[in-house]
């Protein structure tokens, strides 16, 4: 993802949502250290896990290989 659709996306929400909860600066960190192949809501989550110890994530999404701390069970035969 170009840097400048990163920081319109960035601009666009930040102004759409003042309310947005503290954990946005990192959400955007964590987006940018992926190259925008992480988007906001999956950094959101990852995050959340983070911050609750959670290690663990059943989800066909791709994109959470991406976070090294997250271990994504994606198919029938990984939870046998």
């Amino acid at each position: 993802m170009q840097i400048e659709t990163l920081k319109r996306l960035e601009d666009l929400v930040a102004e759409r949502y003042p309310d947005v909860p503290a954990l946005y600066g990192h959400i955007m960190k964590m987006i940018k250290e992926n190259e925008g192949r992480l988007n906001f809501h999956d950094a959101l989550i990852s995050l959340f896990m983070r911050e609750q110890g959670l290690k663990h994530i059943v989800s066909f999404d791709t994109d959470f290989d991406q976070v090294e701390e997250i271990m994504r069970t994606g198919n029938d035969e990984q939870i046998k």
